[in-house]
């Protein structure tokens, strides 16, 4: 009977021990995983910048970590290093979040520097609602913080992830012991400031985003009022030469029958009607040099080269616009074609002719030819232009030329 009463007792001692197994948290049963979490969100913390911009928050998880490391190498405190592991955890979690903030917002200062125009950014995407427990005021609390978040069209989408984990650190903290609330409470307190910094930074890199569209709108829209002003300019200058020629015309005929007079007339307007054409041109050549700006600006490419002739604009594609002896395009040179295109667009220039060479019979054509497509497809009438096939080498400088009649 002894026997029996002692077996018994064995019995009931082993299953008061599994059950207290049971009821304990997850953070207190094994702290290779929790020790494991802080390493890697302290390593995250530092990677941010966290010593620069929150050093007092590194310097606290840097701490806690060493705590749960010296707690998990000794025997008789071992069973605390998964909640000094998970303290660590929070704070360079927070400690991350405050530095990718400040680095958000330094950037949005300095966007803000740079353009004048501000728009309003609004999102209307919900999410489900907190539920508020009464029994625990700091749940109560809590969950009305995270709740302000998403009851705000602005940051309802925002930091998705970081509320997520501030959710169910307060659901621990509502479900937790006593002997568990002390440090349930800190983790669902630092998880919930986790996710409004996290959401502040956010907010700070759409604004930057923002900025840098607007700035581009700006500077492509200044681009263009400067290409129509030159534009408009040049076209008073053109007719001002226009009615300086029909004088000249005028003064001529009237000074026909005394030919001395005739010649001095015309020496007169002839000096005068060169100057005026070196104006013209000067002003054609700087109408040329925004419209190119604006087109490499709205194209994202750059143009071939180019020089002014007796035959107008002359744009040339180098010996690399082709492979040896083919006639298909290179990279390059689609990219170029495409940039010319919207030069071509932005003038509204005369006719177009493009001339390809290469020494093999018909290569010359099916360049020049391959060239007219790339700017059709880009968006220049095919009725504008003309090709020719060239039988002549083709060179490291020039492989096909496009000439742009004024």
């Amino acid at each position: 009977m002894k026997r029996l009463s002692f077996a018994r007792m064995r019995h009931s001692l082993y299953v008061m021990a599994f059950a207290f197994a049971l009821s304990a948290p997850a953070w207190a049963q094994d702290g290779a995983l929790e020790l494991a979490q802080a390493r890697q969100a302290v390593d995250k913390a530092t990677q941010a910048d966290a010593d620069q911009y929150a050093p007092d928050l590194i310097g606290l998880a840097r701490q806690g970590l060493e705590q749960a490391q010296r707690a998990a190498g000794d025997r008789r405190e071992r069973k605390n290093a998964p909640a000094l592991a998970l303290r660590a955890t929070v704070d360079a979690d927070l400690a991350r979040a405050r530095s990718e903030e400040a680095t958000a917002t330094a950037q949005l200062q300095l966007r803000r520097n740079e353009t004048i125009s501000v728009l309003t950014l609004a999102t209307l995407l919900a999410l489900p609602t907190l539920a508020l427990a009464a029994d625990n005021p700091m749940v109560g609390q809590l969950s009305q913080r995270l709740l302000s978040i998403q009851a705000n069209p602005d940051t309802a989408e925002l930091g998705a992830f970081e509320r997520m984990q501030a959710q169910q650190a307060i659901a621990t903290l509502e479900k937790a012991k006593r002997r568990d609330q002390e440090l349930a409470t800190y983790l669902a307190e630092r998880r919930v400031e986790i996710a409004e910094t996290a959401v502040r930074a956010a907010l700070a890199a759409r604004e930057v985003d923002r900025l840098e569209r607007t700035r581009s709108d700006l500077l492509i829209e200044a681009s263009r009022r400067d290409a129509a002003r030159a534009r408009q300019e040049a076209e008073q200058l053109r007719m001002q030469a226009q009615m300086q020629a029909e004088e000249a015309e005028r003064l001529r005929q009237a000074a026909e029958a005394e030919t001395l007079a005739r010649q001095d007339a015309e020496n007169a307007l002839t000096s005068v009607a060169g100057k005026q054409q070196q104006r013209l041109s000067s002003a054609q050549q700087n109408a040329a040099k925004l419209a190119r700006e604006e087109a490499e600006l709205v194209s994202g490419q750059k143009l071939p080269g180019s020089k002014f002739d007796g035959r107008g604009e002359v744009f040339t594609f180098a010996g690399d616009a082709f492979a040896a002896g083919a006639s298909n395009l290179s990279g390059g040179a689609r990219n170029q074609a495409k940039a010319l295109a919207e030069y071509v667009n932005i003038g509204k220039k005369g006719r177009i002719r493009i001339e390809a060479y290469d020494s093999a019979n018909g290569v010359g054509q099916k360049r020049a030819e391959a060239l007219r497509d790339a700017l059709v497809s880009a968006g220049v009438a095919s009725s504008r232009i003309q090709v020719a096939g060239k039988k002549a080498a083709s060179t490291r400088a020039r492989s096909a030329e496009v000439v742009i009649a004024p």
